[in-house]
């Protein structure tokens, strides 16, 4: 075990035991035994995310489908054991590190695109869907998915989703709430309900879907997941600007949003202990009075974007950048 309080160690046992000798072979018969993982070894894996919070499930469950998923909950449920659905565990929040045991439902093998659809603009995923992948399938049919996590490359959509996460373009597009239209979920008792429709306009009644983004899992397990996709933009050009104070930098956001309304993709500002930490690997040579940055995307036709790559480099220069890149 890790270094867990004696009477947390203890606690935990207890949970385990009672799984162990009252549902361990129901989740066997349920979905195989070679989808459920009781040995310490693959539990601590499961113990963790991005956070400093650890806590050892006592079971580890890997379903394969939404009827796998209600009898999971339906199971559990009867027998008052928490479970903490799981995506690929990188959240910075906690939400997928199980409280006081109970069971890890990892959702990883539910990683199937159900149904992309190009004239609709829409796209349906199971929650297990890497971030990156859905980008490459969307970009494929010219479409893009715009929500896009430091993560992306290994997060899963279910975990963007429960996190709503936001990532650098949620300036111009915003955060992943803004994209999701339909939601399948299994309830806490086991039973499964839809929200949401597959229009870019649904008004009507209360807006369930709304209430579970967000939600890290507490509310229910999202099993299937529809998104709107938009047109992928003809290009993207950036613009990275060193300044030799904050202020400079600041000023020059206000300059390219406030005074210009340029409306860039994505605008990052990084201070001097995240310019000195990137110093000895950047490719391009940082000046050393550099204190901060400011990396500018834009997006849209090649002409806008030329053209607001040159605004944007001139207001750099105005208001005293050290050195841009374009």
């Amino acid at each position: 075990m890790m270094n867990l309080p004696i009477n947390r160690q203890m606690e935990q046992e207890t949970n385990y035991n009672k799984i162990r000798t009252k549902v361990f072979e129901e989740f066997c018969d349920s979905l195989g035994r070679e989808n459920v993982f009781d040995n310490i070894e693959e539990r601590v894996c499961y113990s963790f995310d991005s956070t400093k919070e650890t806590s050892i499930p006592d079971l580890v469950v890997r379903p394969h489908s939404t009827e796998h998923i209600s009898k999971i909950v339906s199971i559990a449920n009867q027998h008052s054991i928490p479970i903490c659905p799981r995506g690929a565990g990188t959240g910075l929040s906690g939400g997928s590190v199980p409280i006081k045991g109970g069971i890890a439902l990892d959702l990883k093998n539910m990683n199937r695109i159900v149904e992309l659809n190009a004239r609709d603009l829409t796209v349906t995923v199971e929650p297990g869907v890497v971030t990156k992948d859905l980008q490459d399938e969307a970009a494929k049919h010219r479409l893009f998915y715009p929500p896009e996590p430091g993560s992306a490359g290994f997060s899963t959509i279910g975990g963007n989703v429960a996190e709503c996460t936001g990532g650098m373009t949620g300036m111009k597009y915003g955060v992943t709430r803004d994209y999701v239209l339909a939601l399948e979920i299994v309830l806490p008792d086991g039973s499964v309900i839809n929200t949401g429709s597959k229009t870019l306009r649904s008004v009507a009644g209360y807006d369930l879907t709304r209430f579970f983004v967000g939600s890290e899992g507490t509310l229910g397990v999202l099993t299937k997941i529809t998104l709107k996709l938009l047109p992928l933009p003809a290009k993207i050009g950036t613009v990275m600007a060193y300044f030799k104070d904050i202020d400079s930098a600041l000023n020059t956001a206000d300059s390219i949003i406030i005074k210009n309304h340029l409306h860039p993709r994505s605008l990052e500002f990084v201070d001097k202990v995240c310019i000195d930490a990137v110093r000895g690997s950047a490719g391009k040579e940082i000046p050393e009075e550099a204190e901060a940055f400011l990396l500018i995307d834009v997006d849209g036709n090649e002409k806008n974007v030329a053209n607001d790559i040159s605004r944007i480099d001139a207001l750099c220069s105005e208001n005293s950048a050290l050195k841009t890149s374009i």
